[in-house]
């Protein structure tokens, strides 16, 4: 309890450390991805439709291991095309959880690394230019969150118009039980 108490009063309190702090955050992340040309790729979480949670994104990054630069564009509940191939890279993101075995997340993480078409439905949200051989980190959980109900997606969507490129998409969530009545 000590620990706890010490880790809560190194960093402000928020939701989203408190959940890591429990080991109920999750970060997941794609294998690598190497959209261009005419090809894409993507990667995102999937919130299952009867999971009985709403999952609170806070954490979004792309990192461009290439010498060019790519697009990243950010779709929520959007049917992303191609197979979607479930990633092995989930994990909770506090090291030493508080409950062991530490918890699962409902939630799941899935990724194309070559697709021909762009994602149907859902909504487009913003795009963000990746420079090479860095990392963009979208959103954080100090500024804002989104929140993906059961049957619903985040995904990062990658476009690079002239030659291949290599990247990963990270995303960082926790889940709140819906509550019934």
């Amino acid at each position: 309890m000590k620990k706890l108490v010490k880790a809560l009063q190194a960093f402000p309190p928020t939701p989203g450390i408190i959940r890591q702090v429990e080991g109920r955050h999750f970060i997941a992340q794609s294998e690598l991805l190497t959209p261009g040309g005419r090809t894409y790729a993507w990667g995102g979480v999937f919130n299952p439709p009867n999971s009985g949670v709403n999952l609170v994104v806070d954490r979004l990054t792309f990192t461009n291991f290439s010498p060019t630069p790519f697009t990243g564009r950010i779709y929520i509940n959007s049917s992303p095309p191609g197979k979607k191939i479930p990633t092995k890279l989930v994990a909770s993101s506090n090291a030493t959880p508080l409950r062991v075995p530490p918890p699962q997340p409902k939630a799941t993480f899935k990724f194309n690394p070559r697709v021909n078409r762009f994602p149907k439905g859902g909504n487009y949200l913003f795009t963000r230019r990746i420079k090479p051989n860095e990392t963009e980190v979208v959103d954080d959980s100090e500024t804002s969150v989104y929140i993906v109900a059961p049957g619903g997606s985040m995904l990062g969507f990658f476009i690079s118009e002239i030659r291949s490129v290599i990247t990963r998409s990270v995303i960082g969530w926790w889940e709140v039980p819906i509550r019934r009545g």
